[in-house]
């Protein structure tokens, strides 16, 4: 993260000069941050963690360049420019890489998953992290689906179940959910996803609205005029993954209430937030793996082996085999840490300021 330091009016310095440290307190025991001064009043930290876990930061400013002395004066209480200890969530794993064609199927156990989506009846949040890429094929189809309620042979057809799915240019984010007679209730937003960057989507039907959010900000709201729950078959769907997707799809999680919120980085997983989980796809499985694995509330993942499984489905075009790939990240980072931007001042003669 960077430090903007500023002068007694609030105004940002121009000039480098103050000294800081950083302090920072994790899994691998208590360590100390670079800070360079970049010269122009701003200090870059740089801090690689060892493992995942909490770290507990505290930022200090202990000398400031005396503008009317022309020297580096000590503070004489090195006081922490923060309010205190902030603590940041590190994650590592990775996501899944899907071509455009190949796909996840998740058939087991699909009953309980049924049986979940029943109870949640009016209520129900579908969300996941996204990377688009480009469509690797010519004439491409004209919906890639990040999830969907049925076999991905019945992408597109009417299948009397549910769907969060964006249009192939990545620019209109759609959801569907079947409310019984033929009906679906829906909701598209213009989205505009980029194409190599990361952006959240959720979908939250509340029994009457369906809404559709960006980044954890309302991008559309469909209202309709009397409330009805999700209707589901008495038979069970497989719940499908990436079809006609290309790209990373990341922490895919489905919730029995309407949460209109992000709940974390797309590295790190909810498991702050597992009450109300249905499902919870993490795609953590690495290079090689044939099989993902998926959580719920009443399944943790010491217990995998009674947890949902998803198989990774391949797809034969020509000579060439396709299949789903786990991009794994090289190490943990605090790109992106799961802590809300905003800004801290001290009532230090210099009055740094931080922004990340």
């Amino acid at each position: 993260f960077t430090i903007q330091a500023k002068d007694s009016n609030g105004c940002n310095q121009i000039r480098g000069g103050d000294m800081f440290k950083v302090a920072v307190d994790g899994p691998t025991g208590e360590d100390e941050a670079l800070v360079v001064d970049n010269g122009d009043g701003t200090y870059t930290v740089y801090y690689l963690p060892g493992a995942q876990g909490d770290y507990y930061v505290t930022v200090t400013q202990i000398a400031y360049w005396n503008m009317e002395t022309d020297e580096l004066t000590s503070l004489d209480t090195a006081t922490p420019i923060m309010a205190g200890t902030y603590c940041v969530t590190v994650c590592e794993g990775s996501s899944i890489r899907f071509d455009g064609v190949s796909f996840v199927e998740v058939t087991t156990p699909t009953e309980e998953m049924e049986t979940a989506l029943i109870a949640a009846s009016s209520e129900v949040t579908f969300e996941a992290w996204v990377q688009p890429a480009p469509y690797p094929f010519q004439s491409p189809p004209e919906y890639a689906y990040i999830m969907l309620k049925s076999a991905a042979t019945d992408a597109g057809l009417t299948t009397k179940t549910w769907e969060l799915k964006l249009t192939q240019d990545y620019s209109t984010l759609i959801c569907r959910v079947y409310d019984g007679g033929g009906e679906y209730r829906s909701a598209s937003a213009t989205v505009d996803l980029q194409i190599d960057e990361w952006e959240h989507v959720a979908c939250e039907y509340d029994g009457t609205n369906v809404s559709l959010f960006k980044n954890g900000a309302l991008a559309a709201l469909q209202s309709y005029g009397s409330p009805a729950p999700i209707k589901t078959n008495n038979y069970p769907h497989p719940l499908t993954f990436g079809v006609n997707f290309a790209g990373l799809i990341d922490e895919v999680a489905i919730w029995s209430t309407a949460k209109s919120t992000v709940t974390g980085d797309y590295k790190c997983p909810p498991v702050q937030f597992i009450d109300h989980l249905i499902v919870y796809f993490p795609f953590n499985e690495g290079v090689g793996a044939v099989k993902t694995f998926g959580v719920s509330e009443d399944c943790k993942e010491e217990s995998l082996e009674t947890c949902y499984v998803g198989e990774l489905q391949t797809e034969r075009i020509g000579d060439i085999l396709y299949r789903p790939s786990f991009d794994e990240r090289t190490a943990p980072s605090l790109v992106g840490v799961s802590i809300r931007s905003e800004e801290h001042t001290s009532e230090l003669q210099s009055r740094p300021h931080l922004s990340y």
